[in-house]
Formats: structure tokens, C-alpha cells, sequence
């Protein structure tokens, strides 16, 4: 109160969880004066005080970290697609660990981070490619040009050829995928392609995707490919604004492309990873506490279903940072008995008669 700022607590620091980093950071950098003063004042010998240089490093890593809380949120989406995004979620990444090449405090660091994430995402699995080439604003000159910047910020030895290698394979899979599906349903004539102009709402992407787009023409006839996926292909398109919907321009496109939707949608249902997100392996933690230490591993497992079913019919399974916030009211781990809920005990009869 001295300083006129409100008393708070912070965030506790997990060391094996790197966004609990992230989030106490972001919480005392507005009171980072107030911070040094009451740390230092307590420090007998200026060895271990707090200086400007500690908070600069401090904001540095809070953006390199910042790249990685929006890319989990965006591969944890549960209510929307997001196969489509991941390789742009990568891009930003690595842009933001690149960024910091050559800075004399975190310049090994940033190696070693980029050494892992290569481990990772040095060889991009063809289902994100095929998600980029369905998402409109992507589409294939746009994810050459993305990977093009992708390996060369990452140094990647002859990344042109590798890049050419990869629209290959993902092209050659989707004219699989059109051919097939061209078979199974009612080939119908595709409308001549509208070209639409307007600006991406990132700075990034759309840095890197206008480049791509510059070489394209603007009145493209449909007479000159043999189906839809050519004319596809070789159309431009970016959103109208921030609020674009993948799903909406596919349904909307119908008329124009009978059968790329179909594709679309199927390509769209599946998850950018089939692994759950961190803050999922904490939910153990909340159930066996030293309150509850002797619970059996099916009432634990039985728990954490009920939960998750919970969060299913509010759904709110995507506010991944709710269950953090909640730990001390966390109404569900009473498992009332009332109209409204379901005990433990009726649950584990149920789990085992679906057994059965």
C-alpha cells in the first residue's frame, strides 16, 4: 500500500512446467519497481540484487515464451479446427527464437531450444500441409512461401529443394484424395473462381503470404484447368477480417466447389495433435492430494472422466487455464449426489457395464 499498488499473490513458479514460468513473469512485470525495491532493501551486499538487466532478460523471455502459449492454445483448440494452423503457429515460433540470434545472454540458450524444436518439426507431417493448402488464405504458393521462410530461418541446408519436395508429395496427396472423392459423389460443374482481395490480420503471415500471392493473376479463367482442385489451386483469396471462419468459407463454397468441401471437412476434423495439453497431466495431481491419498486408480481415472464430461456440456474444455484458477473451489471433486450429478459409485457401475 506504501506504493499505492494493491496487494496481490503471484503465480507459484513449477519447474517442470514451462507456462507456470510464463504466467508468474507476466504477472510481476507491472510490479517490477515495487519488486526490486522490497528485494533489494533486503539484500546485505549489492552481489544478489535486482537490476534493470534482469528485468530486460525477464521480458525477453516472457516473448520467447509468449510464441509457445499461443501456439499450445491454438493446437489444444477443442470447439474449432486447427489442423490448418499449425505450421504458421511453427513459423511464429521459430521467427521469435530466431529473433534472438546473437544476444549474448541467451544465444546458447536460443541454440539449444532450436536444436529441439528440429528434433520435432525439422520433417512437417503432410497432414499440416494439406490443412495450409485447404485454408483459402494459404492454399499452395502461400505454404511454398511459408516453408521457404521456415527452413531458411532455421538455417536448413538446401531448404528449396526440400520445400519443392514437399508441395509435391502434398499435392500429389490431394489430387489422390480429389480423385477419389471425385468417384464417390456426383461430379457437378464448378463456377468460375471469385477472386477476393482484402489484408490478412497478421503482420507475419501476411509478410510472407503476399509474396507468394504478387505472381498470381486476378482473372484466371475456369476453361483453362480440368476440374475444380486446379482452379482451387491457383486461386487468391484472404479474409475480410479478423473474424474469418474456415468452416463458413467451405460451406459457402459449395456451389462453386462440389467436391473440395467434402475433402475439407474431413481434413479439418482432425486434431493438430492427438496428445492432450499440458495443463491435462495436472488433473491427477488435483484429485489425489493429501486429502484424498488413498483413492483407487479407477475412482482417480473415474474422476477425471467426470470432469471432463462436465466441461463437455458447459463446453469449456478449451479454457485450459480454468482448472489452474479453480484448484481451491473445485465443486466437482465433492461428487454430489443430487439430481444434477452423478456419484463416484454410479459411475464405476456404469464404466463397468460399458465393459461388458
Amino acid at each position: 500500500m506504501q506504493h499505492n499498488i494493491k496487494p496481490r499473490h503471484f503465480s507459484l513458479d513449477t519447474p517442470t512446467r514451462w507456462n507456470s514460468t510464463y504466467k508468474l513473469l507476466c504477472e510481476v512485470a507491472p510490479y517490477h519497481e515495487v519488486i526490486t525495491i522490497l528485494y533489494n532493501n533486503n539484500q546485505s551486499s549489492d552481489a544478489g540484487i535486482i537490476t534493470n538487466q534482469h528485468w530486460d532478460l525477464s521480458n525477453k523471455v516472457c516473448v520467447i515464451l509468449h510464441s509457445f502459449d499461443s501456439a499450445t492454445k491454438i493446437f489444444s483448440l477443442v470447439y474449432d479446427p486447427n489442423i490448418h494452423l499449425v505450421i504458421t503457429e511453427c513459423i511464429k515460433i521459430v521467427s521469435t527464437l530466431t529473433s534472438f540470434y546473437g544476444d549474448p545472454i541467451l544465444d546458447v540458450l536460443i541454440t539449444s531450444m532450436i536444436s529441439k524444436f528440429l528434433s520435432y518439426f525439422v520433417d512437417i507431417p503432410h497432414i499440416y500441409g494439406l490443412g495450409a493448402i485447404l485454408d483459402p488464405t494459404v492454399n499452395i504458393n502461400g505454404l511454398q512461401s511459408l516453408l521457404e521462410y521456415y527452413y531458411n530461418c532455421l538455417n536448413y541446408p538446401n531448404y528449396i529443394e526440400h520445400v519443392r519436395k514437399y508441395i509435391n508429395e502434398c499435392t500429389y496427396m490431394l489430387k489422390t484424395l480429389y480423385s477419389e472423392y471425385n468417384s464417390k459423389y456426383a461430379q457437378q460443374n464448378a463456377n468460375d473462381d471469385v477472386v477476393r482481395k482484402s489484408k490478412w490480420h497478421d503482420p507475419l503471415i501476411s509478410t510472407i503470404l503476399k509474396k507468394s500471392k504478387s505472381g498470381l493473376g486476378s482473372g484466371s479463367s475456369s476453361a483453362n484447368y480440368s476440374n475444380e482442385l486446379d482452379i482451387y489451386l491457383t486461386s487468391f483469396y484472404e479474409p475480410d477480417n479478423e473474424d474469418f471462419n474456415i468452416l463458413t468459407y467451405w460451406k459457402e463454397s459449395e456451389t462453386r466447389y462440389p467436391i473440395l468441401p467434402k475433402i475439407a471437412k474431413d481434413i479439418l476434423a482432425c486434431p493438430a495433435s492427438t496428445i492432450a495439453s499440458e495443463s491435462a497431466f495436472s488433473a491427477g495431481k488435483r484429485v489425489l492430494d493429501e486429502k484424498r491419498s488413498s483413492l483407487a486408480p479407477e475412482s482417480i481415472k473415474i474422476c477425471v472422466l467426470k470432469k471432463d464430461w462436465d466441461k463437455a456440456d458447459r463446453r469449456t474444455q478449451n479454457q485450459l487455464q480454468q482448472d489452474d484458477e479453480d484448484d481451491d473451489v473445485d465443486a466437482w471433486m465433492d461428487m454430489d449426489t443430487g439430481s444434477e450429478t452423478t456419484s463416484v459409485a454410479s459411475f464405476g457401475t456404469s464404466a463397468h457395464s460399458d465393459n461388458e
